[in-house]
């Protein structure tokens, strides 16, 4: 499939258009030939070396010591994964989203050691250095994380834990 990749990667840009138009045909091409891999064998690979070479011979970039436990990739080739990066299993990564009746197909990027937790999902968006993703989390599109920081749903739990927590320590 990265040989059939090869001529038509870099046609594979950000574009914002309509869904059928003749700016969109490299981003189907490309996303054809992904899913025709992760539908049939990729699930039976991943995470292994193997996994991440059929990734980077997409073109995506890549950095070293990542880890990356997960098939559910689109967009191989607008995706930019640093150094000692952690994707976990059953994350969704992507660099496309629909709206107001358009296809928008951008850039994603995830930081150096940054973590995304189990089953989240990264559509078109910036997560910082070191960073992390809570598991089961969504990072809408145009979201920029900062460095060093933490999000998801689960912020709001701990949140209102310390502070019945802290109110339990008053009463007491």
């Amino acid at each position: 499939m990265p040989i059939l990749n090869w001529p038509i990667k870099p046609f594979v840009k950000p574009y914002r258009g309509a869904w059928f138009s003749l700016e969109s045909i490299p981003w189907f091409y490309h996303n054809s030939l992904i899913y025709l891999v992760r539908y049939t064998v990729l699930n039976l690979i991943t995470p292994s070396p193997i996994s991440t070479f059929f990734f980077k011979a997409m073109g995506m970039k890549i950095g070293k010591n990542v880890l990356l436990n997960t098939g559910n990739i689109s967009d191989a080739c607008l995706i930019e994964i640093e150094d000692y990066a952690t994707v976990g299993g059953s994350v969704y990564l992507m660099a496309h989203y629909g709206m107001k009746g358009y296809l928008i197909v951008d850039k994603l990027k995830i930081g150096k050691g940054a973590n995304i937790g189990l089953h989240s999902y990264v559509m078109a968006a910036e997560v910082g250095e070191f960073s992390t993703v809570l598991p089961n989390s969504v990072v809408l599109p145009k979201t920029k994380l900062p460095a060093n920081s933490k999000f998801g749903h689960m912020d709001e739990i701990l949140a209102i834990k310390d502070k019945n927590e802290s109110k339990e320590a008053k009463e007491a």
